[in-house]
């Protein structure tokens, strides 16, 4: 998980660099703000996932 987040860090400050020699530094923080936000609908909907695989997981095991 670390290497993600150091993945997203270097990916960010690339485009800031592109973005501060463009001119397009609001459209980097619009981004910044947007991939912060499908970040973490991400983490969200992983753990949806793992709760109801733990429901299902339990409920196989009453069945048996």
């Amino acid at each position: 998980m670390k290497m993600l987040k150091e993945f997203y860090i270097f990916h960010m400050i690339l485009i800031a660099i592109i973005a501060y020699f463009t001119g397009e530094i609001v459209t980097f923080i619009m981004l910044a703000i947007v991939v912060k936000v499908l970040h973490n609908i991400h983490i969200t909907l992983k753990q949806i996932s793992n709760k109801l695989d733990q429901t299902t997981a339990v409920d196989e095991i009453k069945k048996e």
